[in-house]
């Protein structure tokens, strides 16, 4: 029987083969299938061990389901979206430059304010 999700297989058999090559402790996300269940989402750490008696090497792994938090995830995005979405429509309201920037330094933001005291436009 195959335990991991036959959409995920490939994936994590070549991320399983690049931590053996690389001599790294392995990581992935995968869906692994149980009883009737399409597949639950879980995260593998692997370390490698060396088996000195049977001259090999062995895996010790940890799984974690992560179903229920992805699912907590996915319900929060549409309404941190909604409220960020709010907070524009209040800064576009504010006599006050205001703009924001993504962690690489773009601008993703900025107010009707800052736009008219820069004299330029900016479209999102």
């Amino acid at each position: 029987m195959q335990v991991i999700h036959p959409d995920d297989f490939a994936v994590v058999i070549q991320s399983f083969n690049h931590a053996v090559q690389t001599q790294q402790p392995w990581r992935c996300t995968c869906r692994i299938v149980r009883s009737e269940q399409d597949g639950v989402r879980v995260n593998i750490w692997a370390i490698a061990q060396a088996n000195v008696v049977e001259d090999q090497i062995v895996y010790s792994a940890y799984l974690q389901d992560v179903s229920e938090l992805q699912q907590a995830q996915i319900s929060c995005e549409k309404p941190l979206s909604d409220r960020q979405h709010n907070v524009e429509i209040i800064a576009d309201a504010v006599p006050v430059g205001l703009y924001r920037n993504d962690a690489d330094g773009n601008c993703v933001y900025i107010n009707q304010e800052t736009c008219k005291i820069l004299d330029i436009t900016f479209e999102k």
